[in-house]
């Protein structure tokens, strides 16, 4: 991991960013404990704050990592439904529409032969069809 150039430089700024945010954690402590000495004064208090501070940026971005992979895989994931899902609308439309074509002929006959039964039963009868006479008004007797 160090030996990529990339890497280290990464990694280098993150020991940076622990180390500023350790001087600005001392400073603070400092401003509340004034004249009492703190851990951080001792060699060793400053190397452990500046460790754990180290693990926990590394903890963080390592978080992020997986966090945004697992983005990246579900993102992958969902394209690969729609895309599937896109298929198969096609796949179905251009069945019904084979199908639509295929009883085409099958629909135009059946509805010219309706067509003609019709006609002849108009011309059985004789007169056209009348439409619905409402009963005439008969006002009550008493």
């Amino acid at each position: 991991m160090l030996e990529d150039e990339k890497e280290r430089k990464k990694c280098l700024e993150v020991v940076e960013e622990a180390r500023e945010r350790v001087e600005k954690m001392i400073q603070e402590k400092r401003l509340k404990y004034k004249n009492q000495p703190i851990e951080e004064d001792v060699a060793d208090g400053y190397k452990k704050s500046l460790w754990s501070v180290t693990c926990k940026l590394f903890a963080d971005i390592e978080r992020l990592r997986v966090k945004e992979e697992a983005n990246k895989a579900e993102e992958r994931k969902r394209k690969a439904e729609e895309t599937t899902d896109r298929e198969e609308r096609s796949k179905l439309r251009k069945e019904w529409d084979k199908n639509y074509e295929e009883s085409r002929e099958t629909r135009v006959n059946s509805w010219k032969s309706f067509q003609t039964v019709a006609k002849a039963k108009d011309t059985v009868k004789g007169k056209p069809p009348t439409l619905f006479k409402p009963p005439k008004y008969k006002p009550e007797a008493r």
